[in-house]
């Protein structure tokens, strides 16, 4: 197991045991080591890109033309990591340039 497990909370628990789970199982195939850990990047981002568009939605302290162009911004990052990782990667570089609070 992985050290310190039990800190993480229990969705973050579930995704490290399903990569291990994952890793374990591609012994045998075709799928390499990279290519899980980045099924598993894109996982996290979209769950942060899906929860950062709720929070927006419910600001006040923004005009509607920022939502709309901050909607359409997380819309867009969203859709891109739905394409898999070559469509994402460009996105993903220039949101971890940035400081970002999970």
């Amino acid at each position: 197991m992985t050290e310190g497990f039990h800190e993480f909370d229990e969705a973050t628990q579930r995704i490290i045991s399903q990569v291990q789970v994952a890793e374990s199982r591609t012994i045998d195939s075709e799928v390499k080591a990279s290519e899980i850990v980045q099924m598993y990047v894109i996982k996290f981002w979209d769950r942060h890109l899906k929860r950062e568009k709720v929070i927006l939605e419910s600001r006040t302290d923004i005009s509607s033309e920022d939502r709309y162009v901050e909607r359409t911004r997380l819309s867009h990052d969203i859709v891109a990591l739905s394409k898999g990782w070559k469509e994402a990667q460009p996105m993903l570089e220039t949101r971890l340039h940035k400081d970002v609070d999970f």
